[in-house]
């Protein structure tokens, strides 16, 4: 794997700034993924804690150098609970070199299972960390995600692409 990015996890499993959607018997507005990429691990923390009304928006990167840590976040909305009030959603991403090869994917990144708290918006939780080494080329590189709802039997996919410059 080229020594491309050294990819960590942020601790947590899913965890919501404003909370979740509707009912499965009648499921929120179209179900969306956003990928975002920020400098900083604490742009993220600030965005899961701001009250809903705010709805911080996370800085986003869009060009980037070898050695510089970006967190990449998973934000989602108009997912569907369960009768018990639960939601199950999975994320998969997969990041891409500038050629198209796939060079780090997990078909099952972030999984969550549980009750969310009320609202419309949640960042699946770990974020990566994910940093370019001397051995990855520079380009357009691509982070191609779909979250699955698997009350609502929907799915959706982003992609966000970062430049890497010398």
């Amino acid at each position: 794997m080229r020594g491309l990015l050294r990819a960590v996890a942020i601790a947590g499993l899913l965890l919501a700034s404003t909370g979740c959607g509707a009912s499965s018997a009648e499921p929120a507005a179209e179900l969306a993924l956003e990928i975002a990429s920020s400098p900083s691990s604490e742009l993220i923390e600030q965005w899961l804690s701001a009250p809903p009304a705010l709805e911080t928006e996370l800085e986003r990167i869009q060009e980037t150098v070898r050695g510089q840590t970006l967190y990449v976040a998973f934000l989602t909305r108009g997912h569907a609970l369960d009768p018990e009030g639960q939601v199950h959603l999975t994320v998969s991403y997969a990041v891409k070199a500038p050629d198209g090869s796939t060079v780090l994917a997990d078909p099952e990144y972030a999984l969550y299972r549980g009750t969310p708290p009320p609202g419309g918006r949640v960042m699946l939780v770990p974020a990566l960390d994910l940093m370019f080494e001397d051995a990855d080329p520079v380009g357009v590189w691509r982070i191609e995600a779909t979250l699955e709802d698997h009350v609502a039997k929907r799915h959706a996919t982003s992609a966000h692409t970062l430049k890497l410059s010398e």
